[in-house]
């Protein structure tokens, strides 16, 4: 149909690559920085024996949680203020970028701390409401319950580095975040050799909280020198 109507395809030979060049080199720090929590998830489950029975299961679903809380309030205020932050830092206009940046900063406050709030209250009959059936006897409840109950802790942490991130990319400064997420495995790593001894698997998830929140005042720092 389209060949009937006259339609011919070409290619064009004088396509600009340098735009792309650039999103490339951009995407790689880019894809550290928001890998963060990933690397994070990897490297407790690394510090997870085999002694500990259903460490790692209650890890994985602790961390869904937090993570699907995180990415129904924190991804969505982030995804909507970002076209924001670009036409501001477009228009050189500094003053309402900060209100932008606070504006979005608060709005995850108001959501997030609730929540953390009711996790840190109610962890006990959330974990067993979702999970507590089958194979999940009371024990894998009681350590789901424990981890999740850390990792609550740093749902602040993670809200607010995932916002001030933003700022960065509109920047074209990927690198900052990269850098950031870098400090903030190792702190992950040093705390866990240090916490794990202490409190076993809950210190993992206290680990990996303290160092995202510590991460986040870094690049509030960053920001506002920036």
């Amino acid at each position: 149909m389209i060949r009937r109507k006259g339609f011919k395809l070409k290619v064009n030979k004088k396509v600009d690559v340098s735009k792309l060049k650039m999103a490339l080199l951009l995407s790689i720090p880019i894809i550290l920085g928001v890998a963060l929590n990933d690397i994070n998830a990897i490297v407790d489950r690394i510090f997870v024996t085999e002694d500990i029975a259903g460490g790692i299961s209650a890890l994985n679903y602790a961390q869904r949680l937090i993570g699907f809380v995180q990415g129904i309030v924190v991804i969505s205020i982030a995804t909507a203020a970002y076209p924001l932050m670009t036409r501001m830092i477009n228009e050189k206009n500094i003053l309402r970028l900060k209100e932008t940046i606070l504006d979005s900063m608060l709005g995850v406050c108001m959501l997030v701390v609730p929540c953390t709030i009711g996790i840190m209250v109610l962890v006990r009959p959330i974990v067993d409401l979702l999970f507590g059936r089958g194979a999940f006897n009371q024990d894998a409840i009681q350590m789901t319950s424990s981890v999740l109950f850390f990792y609550s802790i740093g749902m602040i942490g993670m809200g607010m580095r995932e916002i001030l991130s933003r700022p960065f990319y509109a920047f074209k400064d990927a690198r900052t975040t990269a850098i950031n997420a870098g400090i903030g495995v190792i702190m992950n790593i040093m705390l866990n050799v240090v916490l794990f001894p202490l409190f076993g698997i809950r210190g993992l998830a206290l680990g990996t909280s303290l160092s995202t929140t510590v991460a986040a005042m870094l690049m509030f720092i960053i920001l506002r020198k920036k």
